[in-house]
């Protein structure tokens, strides 16, 4: 139980080890490993590499081959979006009612000015008939 990548990583460091160095090296690998009964000197006697340099190797290509994995993976990346979205949604909400508004305005003064002329017409319709019957 050392400081190294947890055992549930080892899928992926086999999964490492075949891309960097083929199919090959995992005999070797675990023929050292039992000649010497410990797994790290046989890495270190097939391979040449500590495993503090096999830790950062399979780090590195973890990263760079899983990164949006871990994005994906990270629950504080989902609240950050979650709160984002909820931005976004407000402010496109409250953008959206604000034309709403202005639109509903601008038609209800434009009907009041309809109804306002009807009316200037209906009174001067109605002085037109007054005069013509004095």
């Amino acid at each position: 139980r050392g400081k190294g990548i947890p055992r549930r990583l080892g899928i992926l460091s086999l999964l490492f080890l075949v891309d960097q160095y083929g199919i090959d090296v995992i005999p070797e690998i675990l023929n050292a490993a039992r000649r010497t009964r410990n797994f790290w000197t046989g890495l270190n006697a097939a391979l040449g590499i500590s495993q503090q340099e096999f830790d950062a190797m399979l780090m590195k290509y973890l990263t760079s081959r899983y990164q949006f994995v871990f994005i994906f993976a990270d629950t504080y990346a989902y609240w950050v979006a979650i709160v984002a979205l909820f931005i976004v949604a407000f402010i496109v909400t409250g953008a959206r009612n604000r034309k709403r508004a202005a639109a509903m305005e601008e038609e209800e003064k434009r009907e009041s000015e309809k109804t306002a002329s009807l009316l200037d017409d209906g009174r001067a319709h109605s002085q037109d008939r007054e005069t013509d019957h004095v």
